[in-house]
């Protein structure tokens, strides 16, 4: 669970640290207490391990500030989920290779609905059809090669967006990836 302090404390009766810490007390059954930065799945197993974005006086859980992070995005349209894609692709890859201490934001808010930034449909209900590029193949056949081609007919196929979730997916399964650090995503299913 990644914590963060997003806004400066004004006019509060104590530091957000003490305020983390009363949860921590009265949930402490529940959030694994910190031994190391490196801790093994046996120590976290069934805990909620707590990934500390705020200033304070002790270590609460894995320090963000140690972790190589591919951050959330704010898309101004739709297009940007392209590039959002290429760039979780990348650092999947890299992910992978280095085997610790990176965070990926698979997410996005903005000008786009994260159901969208995860699934690529044109609206949130699981049988709804993908958002369509409105551009089709074979004249934009170079465009977006990893977006699916849909509606195919007479050798014109529709180039249709696709969601970070699905692409990332398909390609950990293609690639043979085993390792993925740690993964933020909306609408994990």
């Amino acid at each position: 669970m990644h914590i963060v302090e997003e806004y400066d404390a004004s006019g509060n009766s104590q530091s957000f640290e003490d305020t983390y810490l009363s949860y921590q007390a009265s949930n402490s059954d529940l959030i694994w207490t910190p031994t190391s930065q490196n801790p093994v799945l046996g120590e976290v197993r069934g805990k909620i391990v707590i990934i500390q974005d705020f200033p304070a006086r002790g270590i609460h859980g894995l320090l963000y500030t140690t972790f190589t992070v591919l951050p959330h995005k704010y898309f101004n349209t739709n297009w940007d989920q392209y590039d959002k894609w290429t760039a979780v692709k990348s650092f999947l890859g890299a992910t992978n290779s280095a085997g610790k201490s990176r965070i990926s934001f698979w997410t996005g808010h903005g000008g786009s609905f994260p159901y969208f930034v995860a699934s690529g449909k044109s609206s949130p209900g699981n049988g709804d059809p993908r958002l369509s590029t409105a551009l089709t193949t074979p004249g934009f056949r170079r465009w977006y090669p990893d977006f699916p081609r849909v509606a195919c007919f007479i050798g014109i196929c529709t180039i249709a967006f696709e969601g970070i979730n699905i692409l990332a997916y398909n390609y950990l399964n293609d690639q043979g990836y085993t390792y993925l650090g740690i993964v933020f995503t909306n609408f994990v299913g």
